[in-house]
């Protein structure tokens, strides 16, 4: 079989940032920087953003009868490349792979030259650039420019054909059997009759390989074919709370008619349906409540990210018992992906569209959009679609002056062109390719009007919504809402000891203005929920920020989990980390250290549960205190003969209420009601609410507090 060259053009490259692109550079001037990389990480060009030219020479031996492609997978954000000379192409996007036969214009030695454009966009409610979160996030230092070459361009060889690409999904399992469906796309330089060769072969288990044979004949060109196969003894994807995510490399071998290999394609799968039903997620027709995090991109730099980053991500969101991810308004590198299919983990992926674009837009989005469709497909970790978050007029998401708020609400509420029109013809769009995900038109819209998707609420952070019963007050109102809740939470800060690296360690010496720009922090509403003033020092002050955060989670989370199936069928907070060193919504941060909000997140998604909702969070000397007791339980085995001890005791330390309640539960069932508390306290300060579920697994303990006056 000959050995088709794959060949990296990463390392030192040349590169001027330049006031315009033109048909000659002064090399002798250019600076010198490793690519993959963002050129922002130059000291010479920290804080620029607009036009670099880029420059690399290398050189290549031609091997007989062989054809040449330039990928050049990953560049922000506008791009014209240069090979020898001639113009290859120009192309917009950052995740979107560019590909050119370069058969013809290769010589011994080489010089490719690659303009690039990425500005910092000024016009917030109208954005061009198809970026997402890296051009307009309070979740990002806004000083930072995404602009470079972000993965590195390569060569590749091929005989003359070779697969383009191929779409492959599971339609339906019978018996032990899978019926696959694959879309190959075939690019010939001439006419000719081929075999196909599909091979599916255990990637992480062990088992039989099924090679199917298909001969077809190709005209110069692209030529597009469709097949169906049935793969026998199928091993099933499964995420991690569910079994095993059994993988299998798929190769598609093409053969010239005396056997001799054109081209050799592989790409790694899983085997595995998926459908929602009213909002509740199905895999291999199982029922499964979804439970997990926004994620932001892996790091500001995403041409730095390590696969050690990576890991630990996973690790810590299998550590919480999360089984979906949701990389939130942007396309994450290539590893993150591969290791969620091998993790288990399903991924709710977004379109990086954020806010409002420019109407001209509309094509290039679309495009976009089926381009992030197939590149992405193959993946059984993928589990759904989103258009576009939040389609409203959001230029500052800590401002709460009332006149200011007007066109964000009347966009949410009424009419935002973004939504109804842009995101309503993307989603018909992706659906025409992929007939196998659910797509969700626009993430957070309220369930007002006929409308309605997943849920955003901030009560508890945005004073503008209220506290965080405010919560409890809408999803009684407007019950629906709590079909899929996907926003919710607070910020608070990184553990004292990774804190210091960029702030002060003296509470009263903090540069608030400096981290209010640069690292995320909404001062005012830090200060309303948790104020610093009364606190000794950063440690006791950083630790009051993480405890509101993790009340905020279990109130919602409470209230979600105990009606499971009923409407909701899924709880993603926001967020999961930081992408730079910052105060913000995250439950890890930037150095991938947990808060002690993490660990109280994953109690909260524990598979067996139990939890009180309870009905105030301050109460007069001598009035009713009442908490409805539920109990949860994820697992898919039935659970009898558990019990939980509700005990209530008064800030004297006296037991005021004590009763043991029956624990019972179907497999994955709805949450069951297992009893109420019910008691009266005459004491000032804070009365304690200790639930001990007992007999389900590993004995769990949860504490609530409210306050006696």
């Amino acid at each position: 079989m000959p050995k088709f060259r794959r060949e990296e053009l990463g390392g030192a490259w040349a590169l001027c940032a330049v006031d315009r692109f033109a048909d000659a550079y002064d090399w002798a001037r250019a600076l010198t920087m490793d690519v993959p990389s963002h050129w922002q990480q130059h000291g010479d060009l920290a804080g620029y953003a607009g036009k670099v030219v880029y420059r690399r020479e290398f050189v290549w031996k031609a091997a007989k009868d062989r054809r040449v492609r330039l990928v050049l997978p990953g560049i922000f954000y506008w791009s014209t490349v240069r090979l020898n000379g001639p113009v290859l192409g120009t192309h917009e996007g950052y995740f979107d792979p560019q590909a050119y036969d370069v058969t013809d214009v290769l010589a011994p030695r080489n010089e490719l030259i690659v303009e690039v454009d990425c500005p910092d966009e000024k016009d917030k409610v109208g954005k061009k650039m198809i970026t997402g979160v890296y051009s307009h996030w309070d979740c990002l230092d806004p000083t930072t420019n995404p602009g470079g070459i972000w993965l590195a361009p390569y060569l590749v060889e091929s005989g003359f054909a070779h697969t383009a690409e191929a779409l492959v999904h599971t339609e339906a399992f019978t018996g032990a059997c899978a019926r696959q469906r694959e879309r190959v796309t075939i690019a010939s330089a001439r006419a000719a009759r081929l075999i196909v060769e599909i091979e599916y072969t255990p990637a992480n288990f062990r088992g039989d390989a099924h090679t199917f044979r298909e001969t077809v004949d190709v005209a110069p060109g692209d030529n597009r074919f469709e097949w169906m196969h049935t793969v026998p003894e199928a091993r099933k994807w499964w995420t991690h709370d569910l079994g095993f995510p059994h993988l299998y490399t798929l190769t598609i071998r093409l053969l010239a008619e005396r056997g001799a290999v054109v081209d050799e394609w592989t790409d790694e799968i899983g085997l595995r349906t998926a459908r929602f039903d009213n909002w509740i997620f199905h895999l291999n027709g199982e029922r499964l409540f979804l439970k997990g995090s926004n994620v932001p991109p892996t790091d500001t730099r995403i041409a730095t990210v390590q696969q050690a980053t990576i890991d630990r991500d996973i690790e810590l969101a299998l550590g919480a018992h999360m089984n979906i991810q949701r990389v939130h308004a942007h396309v994450e590198p290539p590893a993150t992906y591969r290791a969620a299919d091998r993790a288990g983990l399903l991924l709710w992926q977004d379109m990086p569209l954020q806010w409002l674009y420019a109407r001209e837009k509309m094509p290039e989005i679309h495009r976009q959009a089926r381009a992030m469709v197939r590149l992405l497909y193959n993946h059984p970790s993928v589990a759904m679609w989103c258009c576009h978050n939040e389609p409203f007029h959001v230029v500052e998401t800590k401002e709460e002056n009332p006149v200011k708020l007007a066109p964000t609400v009347f966009s949410m509420i009424v009419y935002s062109w973004n939504r109804d029109v842009l995101d309503t013809e993307t989603k018909r769009e992706i659906e025409a390719i992929d007939p196998q995900r659910f797509v969700i038109r626009s993430s957070g819209e309220l369930p007002l009007l006929g409308k309605g998707s997943d849920l955003h609420f901030y009560g508890g952070w945005y004073r503008v919504q209220g506290t965080h019963r405010a919560f409890d007050k809408f999803i009684r109102r407007f019950p629906k809402g709590m079909r899929l809740v996907s926003e919710f939470g607070a910020q608070s800060f990184p553990n004292v000891e990774n804190a210091v690296r960029f702030m002060s360690a003296d509470l009263h010496n903090l540069d608030l203005k400096t981290l209010e720009d640069r690292r995320s922090l909404q001062p005012e509403l830090m200060d309303h929920w948790t104020p610093r003033e009364g606190h000794r020092d950063l440690a006791t002050y950083i630790q009051a920020t993480q405890d509101w955060q993790s009340f905020i989670h279990r109130h919602y989370i409470d209230r979600l989990r105990a009606h499971k199936y009923a409407p909701c069928g899924g709880i993603l907070n926001f967020m999961f980390s930081d992408p730079n060193p910052a105060i913000q919504w995250s439950v890890v941060d930037y150095w991938r250290t947990p808060k002690s909000s993490y660990f109280k997140l994953a109690d909260c998604f524990r598979p067996i549960y139990v939890g009180a909702l309870v009905d105030k969070d301050e109460y007069r000397r001598g009035e009713r205190i009442a908490a409805p007791v539920f109990f949860v339980n994820d697992t898919r085995k039935a659970i009898d003969g558990a019990e939980v001890e509700a005990v209530v005791r008064d800030d004297e330390n006296r037991e005021i209420f004590r009763r043991t309640f029956a624990a019972w539960a179907s497999a994955d069932g709805p949450a069951v009601r297992v009893g109420e508390v019910e008691t009266r306290a005459h004491v000032a300060g804070f009365v304690t609410l200790t639930l001990t579920l007992r007999g389900a697994g590993d004995e769990f303990v949860n504490v609530y507090r409210a306050r006696v006056r």
